[in-house]
């Protein structure tokens, strides 16, 4: 009772044309060239006064989702060009975690502001042709307004925060052979979002025993999809307080996509003992005898591959 009363004291903020940057002087408006509503943005969402989420939006009657993503890629600069200060706001890792680019027909979306670099990743439903954008829903309402009436509902966006995002650390070679750590704020895209939302509601309602296919094409993020899957449904109860599941078993058929979902999986949990790699290293057994004892030791989530 005490953490629902604390979890509903969770005050969620929408903040309409806010002016984000500290450097917004009018000296330094004239010396930079830019207007004041150029350090505008049209929707930052709070939680507890923290920013979390901005928001370019445009119309297509006059403007594409495009020139929204244009906006964040020439104006929403994360360092401000005269005084090369940070604009706390659009810093990565310490402004706000994720930047939509909405129009009435398309959502895209970035973790991380870098200018020109910046890269957007699409945040649509899809057709019901299994094409790229949105349909429009059958009660006449724009494509895009699952954005509102689903994904930025304040109990869905919280989950996020809670159970999706994550910084993914990468160790990534260069043609030369230098190491260097990649990092990326993961925000899941809605196919994702949707899918893992799909199993735990099955698994709530249908129980154990079932079988369901997800397909997903090269590049959809996979790895991220069954991390998140597994994460969450290892730590799922009943009405009654029990465990609905006392294993999650990942098998899969690469090396390779074991590794990946490994360090993925290690990354979301960060509570020793969840979860079991069942690899194998000098002097530390065999495969299946790892496998047999996380198994008889009930580990919350097992990765191992069909070899």
């Amino acid at each position: 009772p005490d953490t629902l009363i604390r979890y509903g004291m969770n005050r969620l903020r929408v903040v309409p044309e806010l002016v984000y940057s500290p450097w917004a002087t009018e000296k330094h408006l004239a010396e930079t060239g830019l207007m004041a509503q150029k350090l505008r943005i049209d929707l930052v969402l709070f939680v507890n006064g923290l920013p979390v989420v901005t928001m370019e939006l445009k119309s297509e009657f006059k403007q594409a989702f495009n020139n929204a993503k244009e906006q964040y890629q020439k104006t929403r600069l994360p360092t401000d060009p005269v005084t090369r200060k940070p604009e706390p706001l659009l810093t990565f890792k310490r402004g706000a975690l994720v930047h939509f680019a909405v129009s009435q027909y398309e959502v895209w979306m970035t973790t991380q502001l870098k200018g020109d670099d910046t890269f957007f990743l699409p945040f649509n439903k899809g057709t019901a042709e299994g094409g790229k954008g949105n349909d429009i829903p059958a009660d006449g309402s724009d494509p895009t307004s699952y954005l509102w009436n689903e994904v930025l509902l304040p109990q869905n966006l919280l989950r996020i925060f809670q159970r999706f995002m994550h910084l993914e650390i990468k160790e990534v070679e260069d043609w030369e052979g230098r190491k260097s750590k990649k990092e990326t704020m993961m925000f899941p895209r809605y196919h994702q979002w949707d899918v893992v939302n799909k199993l735990l509601s099955a698994a709530r309602s249908e129980g154990p025993g079932q079988s369901y296919l997800i397909q997903h094409s090269a590049g959809s993020g996979k790895s991220n999809s069954i991390a998140w899957t597994a994460h969450q449904l290892s730590s799922l109860y009943d009405d009654k307080g029990n465990k609905q599941f006392h294993s999650v078993i990942i098998v899969t058929d690469r090396t390779v996509l074991d590794d990946q979902l490994q360090d993925t999986i290690y990354q979301l949990e960060h509570v020793d003992g969840v979860v079991g790699r069942i690899n194998r290293r000098e002097g530390e057994g065999s495969k299946s005898d790892k496998l047999a004892t996380a198994l008889e030791q009930s580990q919350p989530i097992i990765i191992v591959t069909i070899q």
